[in-house]
């Protein structure tokens, strides 16, 4: 299984910074198994940083958005690091039952 991570954008408006990260999964499966596990997962501080997870199709969608660059940036680092972990799980393990 190869997956890919792509940055579609990271903006900044006046007032608040955004990011977009899309990842393409093998299969919708694989997709669906990844989203269950990481939309568990809430932001600590949830007044300063927004984060929203959706499934389309084979692929994970996550939007960020926050007031701080900092928060943003920990907050991507963070859903990387789980999601890097659900990545090799599914690798290693595979989605067969």
């Amino acid at each position: 299984m190869i997956i890919y991570y792509y940055y579609y954008c990271c903006e900044m408006s006046e007032q608040e910074y955004s990011a977009q990260l899309k990842v393409p999964f093998s299969t919708s499966e694989e997709a669906k198994i990844a989203f269950t596990t990481l939309n568990v997962d809430c932001e600590p501080r949830k007044e300063l940083i927004k984060r929203d997870i959706t499934l389309d199709s084979s692929s994970l969608i996550v939007n960020w958005s926050s007031k701080e660059a900092r928060l943003l940036r920990v907050s991507v680092n963070s859903f990387l690091d789980h999601l890097t972990s659900v990545v090799e799980t599914l690798h290693e393990f595979g989605t067969e039952q």
